[in-house]
């Protein structure tokens, strides 16, 4: 029973413990793509170098072939003393037509240039290479998540907005009630405000959706069960950053690929170092003259070297080299393209900035029409559809406001992820 309870406040300390991960920007991004497919590959890809690493590391184990075969001869070698006569008879061996055998063929390698160590290192580079051009493609998650992660934000800012703004028409309704039934003014205005009380829940019924909606397609991404986001403190941002997007680091990567191959050139052209032997049984063996099968060997060393390869490996090096500056050459201009770009996302926080600035002082100048519009209505000044006019003013500016600040955000969030810090 003890164990029963033991695992159940071990259970319930996980729940809690996972439940209190903040639905944040940094959180739904590493969340996306820890679950994304294209993070899984990471492993695959480290599997396929492993096995491949395997392989190549054969190249120091002995080679071993085994051959059999059988043959028949037309003619074979016959000796002979021709015309000459000798005073005593000599009989000659003489060899099968009918040949068989069985051969066992050994090859060790015993130094081959730099060979095994050049490809093994190439093939270490393009795995890093595979790796980095995930992280490239995983850009493309990340501007997802950001568009869906700021969208259920302004949802859930303007549905809160709108909770309160319901909440003071409800409040007014009470008072217009009020007013009829003591006979101060007519039941239109009660009409007025009941159906501007329809039209605002309309539009928390289309935000809802979009929320709800938004919200679905964050929770597929992060594999996540998300009820509200919370804001995310970003660091801040300035002309001067240095970019650190994963294409920069891609083309580092292609490059040294290219560096290990260009060992691969260099190692082709030193000589190769190697034992062998050979096992055999057969009729006839070695002796091309015995009568009976039976079984022998061979043993020795050897050495290959092309000694001239009409400049193949060093125009091989040369290739890789101009390569090299193609790679250059697309660094180079996808820096500058970074840098027109950049100036475009600065561009509009600034106008974003400004717009929040005029926003304030608008919502600050619409309260003080609302609140004045309030007195004139108590005083039966003006009619309830002048006051629903100048609320509605005042709502819609303050929902500007918010998003216009969750603009403001996103595109600090963008530049960020832009620049390669997010």
């Amino acid at each position: 029973m003890k164990s029963v309870h033991l695992l159940l406040l071990l259970f319930i300390i996980t729940v809690q413990g996972y439940s209190q991960e903040t639905a944040n920007l940094s959180n739904c991004i590493q969340w996306a793509l820890d679950a994304s497919q294209l993070k899984k590959s990471y492993c695959k890809y480290d599997s396929l170098v492993e096995f491949e690493i395997k392989n190549i590391r054969n190249n120091w184990f002995p080679e071993l072939n085994l051959n059999g075969k059988y043959s028949y001869l037309s003619e074979v070698t016959e000796m002979s003393l021709g015309d000459t006569k000798l005073p005593f008879e000599i009989e000659f061996p003489e060899a099968s037509k009918h040949q068989y055998g069985v051969t066992l063929e050994m090859k060790q390698t015993i130094w081959d240039g730099g060979m095994t160590k050049a490809t093994k290192a190439v093939k270490i580079a393009e795995n890093a290479t595979n790796k980095k051009q995930l992280d490239v493609d995983l850009y493309a998650i990340k501007l997802q998540v950001s568009s869906l992660y700021f969208s259920i934000m302004l949802f859930q800012k303007q549905l809160s907005r709108l909770d309160l703004y319901e909440e003071i028409l409800n409040k007014q309704k009470s008072r217009v009630e009020v007013a009829f039934n003591n006979g101060t003014i007519l039941e239109t205005n009660l009409y007025i405000i009941e159906a501007e009380l329809i039209n605002l829940k309309q539009q928390k019924n289309d935000l809802q959706l979009s929320f709800l909606s938004a919200r679905e397609s964050l929770q597929k991404l992060t594999h996540k069960n998300i009820d509200s986001l919370q804001e995310d403190s970003l660091p801040t941002i300035t002309q001067a950053d240095v970019f650190a997007r994963e294409e920069l680091l891609l083309f580092d990567s292609q490059k040294e690929r290219l560096d290990m191959s260009k060992k691969i050139s260099s190692a082709q052209r030193m000589p190769k170092l190697y034992a062998f032997g050979t096992f055999g049984y057969g009729y006839p063996g070695l002796d091309m003259f015995s009568e009976s099968a039976h079984d022998y060997f061979i043993v020795g060393a050897g050495f290959s070297w092309n000694i001239f390869d009409w400049n193949e490996a060093k125009r091989q090096r040369q290739i890789a080299d101009i390569h090299k500056s193609l790679i250059d050459d697309k660094k180079t201009n996808f820096i500058d393209a970074l840098n027109v770009k950049q100036q475009s996302y600065i561009s509009e926080i600034k106008k974003l900035e400004i717009q929040l600035e005029n926003d304030n002082l608008l919502i600050d100048l619409r309260q003080k029409i609302t609140q004045t519009m309030q007195y004139q209505l108590d005083n039966g000044v003006i009619t309830m559809s002048d006051y629903i006019n100048e609320f509605n003013k005042e709502k819609e500016a303050v929902l500007m406001r918010e998003i216009h600040d969750l603009q403001l955000k996103k595109a600090h969030a963008d530049y960020l992820l832009f620049a390669g810090k997010l």
